[in-house]
């Protein structure tokens, strides 16, 4: 890990002498809220109560709904670069549950960006209730998104940021998949 460019206001954890296990899961517990990819730790903040923000999500068979939780999955894309339909994600390549799996496929993941990654930040950091330390997003913003993935195979109800859904699924013809859920009471 290389360390981050001193700024006002950033403790870099990993690299002071505070640095340790019981620490770690201390920090976890007392969190505004925990932003992580997939790896255990992630899940320590939500043992606490603590809101998370996945990042680089790679499988949407075990995306975690629940209300304390934002999702940013990785862009799962076709052999010549295009964004992998959401219909063929959650369907035909919904088990993808790593990058080697999406190789036998003829398939690659992209990263979230730099752009992605801010705008889910400020997206937690705005819904955080001062008064219980809890999320607390109004469900319109994630309702198009639950109504489009519990009409899937998958029934699952990810809450994935607004502005990354509208970049890269909601103006593309989920034609199976809206009609059912138009038809789905949430």
């Amino acid at each position: 890990m290389t360390p981050a460019e001193p700024q006002v206001g950033l403790i870099d954890y990993p690299f002071t002498d505070a640095k340790s296990d019981w620490m770690d899961v201390y920090l976890a517990s007392r969190c505004r809220f925990h932003i992580g990819t997939s790896s255990g730790m992630s899940f320590v903040p939500l043992l606490f109560g603590r809101p998370v923000l996945f990042t680089n999500w790679i499988t949407m068979a075990h995306v975690v709904s629940a209300p304390s939780v934002v999702t940013l999955p990785k862009l799962l894309l076709d052999p010549e670069g295009g964004v992998v339909p959401l219909e063929d994600y959650c369907g035909r390549h919904g088990q993808i549950l790593e990058r080697a799996d999406a190789v036998l496929h003829g398939l690659s993941f992209r990263d979230n960006t730099p752009e992605e990654l801010a705008d889910a930040v400020r997206l937690m950091d705005r819904h955080i209730d001062p008064s219980t330390g809890r999320l607390n997003v109004p469900p319109e913003l994630f309702e198009e998104v639950q109504a489009v993935f519990a009409a899937s195979p998958l029934k699952t109800r990810p809450q994935i940021p607004p502005a990354f859904w509208s970049e890269h699924y909601a103006d593309r013809r989920l034609s199976r998949f809206m009609t059912v859920a138009a038809r789905t009471p949430a």
